[in-house]
């Protein structure tokens, strides 16, 4: 019996390690919100997709439910990108925090000018 539960232990520290070093499989599909609004501009589908964001700012809230953590102006691609997740998972968010951020919605007020919805998922 106590064989049995030395190997489910071991078993089990195993795939917590794995886990922990892998990051738990919660790598971003974009790099970055300026790639992730370039490669909608190249025809992807960025909705439900996720993107690595460094916060610029501490979390500010918005009348819509919604609060700004980045602003991101990509001077190259002619093009600047704010990132607004919910209230509900962004709230904590303060300035230098690196989150994994799933895109919601894409709203471009004006040319150029693009807002990603959604909610911090790390």
């Amino acid at each position: 019996m106590r064989k049995v539960l030395s190997v489910m232990l071991t078993v089990v520290l195993a795939v917590a390690m794995a886990f922990a070093f892998t990051g738990c499989g919660s790598k971003a599909d974009y790099e970055s919100p300026a790639a992730a609004i370039q490669a909608s501009r190249n025809g992807d589908d960025i909705i439900g997709k996720t993107v690595a964001v460094t916060a610029t700012m501490n979390f500010t809230p918005l009348p819509d439910g919604t609060g700004m953590i980045s602003t991101d102006v990509n001077v190259a691609g002619g093009f600047q990108v704010q990132v607004c997740p919910n209230t509900a998972s962004g709230s904590g968010v303060a300035q230098g925090d690196e989150v994994v951020f799933r895109i919601d919605s894409v709203y471009q007020n004006v040319p150029g000018n693009f807002t990603l919805r959604g909610s911090i998922v790390k």
